[in-house]
């Protein structure tokens, strides 16, 4: 070839060549940036948690990036999609992709150093997450941190990346002073950055969160999980699952904080989210049903705990295989629950998993030793107890050092064990080491603490407290020296004062509930103790121990009356008492739909979600809002929080002459009666057993009508509960303050005598002796000013009736003065009769039919000073809040016509007395000093200064005649209660022999304030019309007379 044909060929090449090369140059262009577009939408729907459609778009990224061989871009994708099933617990998918990137970077060269580090990161986390490795975990950690040390500038943001996983995996291994450090660098760098993504941020507080807690340091820990709440608020809606984490971490907060019924609310919320977004039984949850587990297992609902901790081993077992360390905590769960040897075979089964993750000095580690000393105390093997609570106290010590919550959990059990064998002393030794190692590390600082300001937990020091006075007491009882009794009422009085601040720490009404329980040990030490006293005043004695049974009733219904009190009397701002009652509004909605959503066939967990996500966030706002109201208004504070009890010589000024007040405290199988008349009081320990079974068994007698069963028992219960005291008890009326199985037992049923005869009329109920009523507690009966009612209409001095019967017709309906009822001559339904009877005596407004509906009820319930609701209604045992009254359903009203027991907490109801006749209202569960969680109950939280309800279902066919009795008695002067004995008196005297069982008649009792109401009677206008009629007959007979004579 020439040299010029040489040249043209080459020229001609160069020319095809540059052709042909502009459209696949072009090409690969477009595809990078189609690419492109996917990684940058991928990016996105991560960001926002949406991992499934982040995962395809990062794949459809990844296959473009192969294809034209981008490979920097082809390890950015595998390190995201590793990142994106690191999320979800995908493990396996985790580390495939990680590995893939890494395996990329090892035949590659020109690699962009900051994605070799993202890929490092990820094999840390998860050897971190998957496998528990966490030496492992923190060397690929150190790998990723070198590179960037050697490649990046100093404040480079991956770097805050390198600290928070430095962070997180020393919080693992209980280094938390490093992991802090690690995460105030994190959050430094971060915060230099001028356009730092907000969420990042988050998530570095939520960790430092979690390191907080595993100390034990719960109100710092909030503080930080607040902080994330507040920018993951601001950034995500609410069924984001960003907050899967984020509620679970504080669920865990609350749950050691001992409020276990709001805890158990974010653990489930967590858990629906988790389920939203991931599917039914995916890993995720692994960790939601262990905690959800380890709530129900502390509120002793076995079954339930059973279920959950099951679903952990399960799902856990299948997603990470039988070794999984983390099994570990659903092991030792599990264990706790069967308890007894099979027990202890879980939880060693555990201790070898933990050993092996987290090495002998870890916190978790401890845990298992803890748990292996109960149960190997619990089947009297002591020496192996002893040992491994020895082994925990240890790890305790050395990771965290005497002053510790968990230190302090080891000394209370080890000195449970030494008073289960009666080492007194022993047990002594270790509750005052468990009370310094209590107290905060003493501060540089000088300052004004209250008593309990320096404890590191006050529920623990409670527990503590309690458990010193009672092995005082029993070294008392053992030794007769009176020093060592001054002591024990001494530590008792503490104990006591510490419950109130704790009661001031808490804002869910289901864990004040739970704490009453803990509280009531406090009060009963309190009351036995003084009894023991020989201080030569008798009369101090019972006045403290009186004062202790006090302290034990009613605590959430005076919060919550002192509370509407504050609220008007306080100086608030209208603003802030707009946006109080606007909140209690949103959540008594909030929940209602949630019942309503939860009750139907199909349930819509979408919606269960949203919901409940609602519910949380309303219940944290009102938190706020109470925090904001008790810190700025100190006298809406002191008013909340006005927990004086009255006195014995107080009670007597407020006692008639005739009337006798007798209050009861008990708990498990001791019972204190205090007898208190207007000149007199005493105290009486009473033998009792089986109680709660007593009650149970005479009640389902009078239900069945089983006769000889009802007068054995009726006599037996008043030999047990009333004969001991009656010599003590003065006049015919009689107030009872039951406590506990007692709010079960209709008093006034109970037998006096054990007569032969086989009518009903002529048996000694008690009745026959006392007008019997009930009270919450002698400081809230007579407590003149928790009742003022908070409105700004006149409340009228007459009845606001309803009735709804099935034989009522809904296009029959309609709203009438009593009066004119009164005169209506048609044949009524049970529930109409009932009220036509009333309409004769009392005046007001009724509502029946398609007008009995909850909107009528909201309406007009503040302007009325008597209640009337002749309504059906529903109590839920296991749920109070769930218990519902029925008003008539239609469809053209606001409301669902279903009024449930929380929705009443909102509403303010100042009538000096509700009546709840046509359903089981005052049925319920038991709340350890609250009494009965009954329908009627929700009436009293509202204001209802005094409630009639009924003991079980009453008859249609006997309930008119008796509230007719019951009003006509009202209208004459009567109190409340006297009124009350006189119709059920009447009734059983004129009844037929066929209604004359206690359960047609017996059912009803008064609940409250017990003095005669004032209501406007209906005037009687019918000698006005005899008048007229005797006035034209004698005009006609003298009309005909003249006319005659004419």
């Amino acid at each position: 070839m020439s040299q010029q044909t040489s040249h043209i060929f080459f020229k001609t090449l160069l020319v095809l060549s540059i052709i042909f090369y502009k459209p696949i140059y072009a090409q690969k262009a477009n595809d990078i940036d189609e690419a492109n577009k996917f990684f940058k939408k991928g990016d996105s729907l991560l960001y926002y948690r949406n991992f499934k459609l982040a995962i395809q778009n990062y794949e459809e990224a990844k296959q473009i990036y192969e294809k034209n061989q981008d490979w920097n871009q082809v390890i950015a994708s595998h390190n995201k999609l590793s990142e994106n099933y690191m999320y979800t617990f995908n493990l396996p998918k985790a580390l495939y992709h990680a590995e893939q990137a890494l395996q990329i970077i090892e035949h590659k060269t020109d690699v962009n150093p900051k994605q070799k580090a993202r890929a490092w990161d990820n094999m840390g986390n998860y050897h971190m997450k998957g496998k528990s490795d966490l030496d492992i975990s923190l060397e690929y950690f150190e790998k990723a941190f070198q590179l960037r040390s050697e490649t990046l500038a100093d404040e480079d943001k991956d770097f805050a990346r390198s600290h928070y996983n430095f962070g997180t995996v020393k919080t693992y291994k209980g280094l938390y002073e490093e992991a802090m450090g690690h995460f105030n660098k994190a959050i430094e760098i971060r915060k230099k950055k001028a356009n730092e993504d907000p969420i990042e941020i988050a998530e570095i507080y939520r960790q430092m969160g979690n390191a907080l807690f595993e100390q034990g340091l719960y109100d710092e820990t909030l503080v930080y999980l607040e902080k994330a709440l507040a920018i993951a608020n601001k950034t995500y809606k609410p069924d984001n699952f960003y907050f899967v984490d984020l509620y679970n971490n504080i669920g865990l907060m609350y749950s050691y904080k001992k409020e276990e019924n709001r805890s158990l609310e974010y653990y489930i919320k967590s858990l629906h989210l988790s389920e939203l977004h991931l599917g039914v039984d995916h890993p995720d949850q692994v960790r939601m049903h262990y905690n959800i587990a380890n709530i129900y297992f502390v509120q002793k609902n076995n079954d339930k705990a059973l279920f959950h901790v099951d679903k952990t081993i399960t799902i856990g077992i299948r997603a990470f295989g039988e070794n999984f360390p983390n099994l570990a905590l659903p092991y030792s769960l599990k264990g706790l629950v069967i308890r007894g040897e099979e027990g202890i075979v879980y939880i060693k089964k555990a201790l070898i998993l933990a050993r092996k993750a987290y090495g002998e000095d870890n916190v978790r580690t401890a845990y298992f030793y803890t748990y292996l000393s109960e149960l190997y105390h619990e089947i009297s093997q002591y020496k192996s107890a002893n040992e491994y609570a020895e082994k925990s106290l240890d790890i305790r010590l050395k990771v965290f050092g005497e002053h510790s919550f968990y230190t302090v959990e080891s000394y209370i059990l080890m000195a449970t064990f030494e008073i289960d064998k009666k080492e007194y002393n022993k047990a002594l030794n270790y509750l005052e080491k468990a009370i310094t190692a209590n107290r905060q590390p003493k501060s540089s600082g000088t300052g004004n603490y209250g008593e309990f300001d320096m404890f590191l937990s006050l529920t623990r020091l409670l527990k503590s407290l309690e458990r010193k006075a009672f092995t005082l007491k029993s070294i008392y009882e053992k030794g007769n020296d009176p020093k060592i009794l001054e002591e024990s009422i001494n530590t008792y009085e503490k104990a006591g004062r510490l419950v109130e601040t704790i009661r001031r720490t808490q804002y869910n009404k289901e864990d004040k509930l739970t704490f009453a329980k803990d509280a009531k040990n406090v009060f009963y030490g309190g009351i036995a103790t003084q009894l023991l006293s020989d201080t030569g005043n008798e009369d101090e004695q019972i006045e403290k121990a009186f004062n202790y049974a006090e302290r034990s009733k009613a605590n959430l219904l005076k919060e919550l009356l002192n509370e509407a009190n504050a609220k008007g009397f306080s100086g608030l701002p209208e603003k802030l008492l707009h946006l109080e009652q606007s909140l209690r509004k949103e959540l008594a909605d909030a929940k209602s739909a949630f019942y309503t959503t939860i009750g139907k066939e199909n349930i819509d967990q979408t919606k269960v979600s949203d919901i409940e996500s609602k519910i949380t966030d309303i219940s944290r706002r009102q938190d706020s809002l109470k925090m904001v109201l008790e810190k700025k208004y100190s006298k809406y504070y002191q008013l909340k929080y006005d927990n004086n009890t009255l006195s014995i010589k107080e009670v007597q000024k407020r006692l008639q002459e005739n009337t006798t007040l007798l209050e009861y405290f008990m708990i498990d199988s001791t019972l204190y009666a205090f007898v208190i008349t207007k000149n007199d009081a005493g105290i009486k320990e009473l033998s009792i057993s089986e109680i709660d079974k007593k009650i149970e068994a005479f009640r389902s007698s009078i239900l069945l009508k089983k006769k000889a069963e009802y007068k054995r028992l009726g006599y037996a219960l008043f030999n047990e509960l009333l004969a001991p005291i009656k010599n003590q008890i003065i006049g015919n009326q009689l107030i009872i303050i039951p406590d506990e199985s007692l709010w079960h037992l209709n008093f006034d049923l109970l037998l006096t005598s054990d007569i032969k005869t086989g009518n009903n009329s002529e048996l000694s109920y008690l009745i026959k002796e006392y007008a019997v009523s009930y009270a919450n507690s002698a400081s809230l009966l007579f407590d003149e000013g928790i009742y003022k009612p908070i409105t700004t209409s006149e409340i009228r001095k007459e009845c606001l009736a309803f009735s709804f019967s099935n034989e009522d017709s809904l296009s029959v309906g309609n709203q009438m003065d009593l009066e004119v009822l009164r005169d209506a001559h048609e044949d009524l339904p049970g529930t109409r009769r009932e009220i036509k009877k009333i309409a004769t005596i009392v005046k007001g407004r009724y509502f029946f039919g398609s007008q009995a509906i909850e909107q009528n009820f909201k309406n007009n319930l503040s302007d009325y000073n008597v209640l009337h609701l002749a309504l059906h209604g529903e109590v839920d045992d296991q749920n109070p809040e769930n218990s519902k009254i029925y008003f008539t359903k239609t469809k053209d009203s606001l409301e669902d016509n279903i009024l449930y027991s929380h929705e009443l907490y909102a509403l303010n109801i100042p009538a000096e007395l509700t009546v709840l006749s046509a359903c089981n209202t005052g049925m319920g569960k038991i709340a350890k000093g609250e009494g009965v969680l009954s329908l009627g109950t929700a009436f009293q939280y509202a204001g209802t200064k005094s409630l009639l309800l009924t003991g079980w279902e009453v008859s249609d066919n006997t309930t008119p005649e008796i509230m007719q009795n019951f009003y006509s008695n009202l209208s004459q002067g009567m109190n409340k209660a006297e009124a009350l004995r006189q119709a059920k008196l009447k009734f059983l005297q004129t009844t037929d022999v066929f209604t004359q069982d206690p359960v047609y008649w017996g059912g009803f009792y008064l609940v409250g304030n017990y003095d005669a109401i004032e209501f406007e009677k209906v005037s009687n206008m019918n000698w006005i019309l005899y008048v007229l009629i005797v006035l034209i007959v004698l005009s006609v007979l003298f009309y005909l007379k003249r006319k005659s004579m004419v």
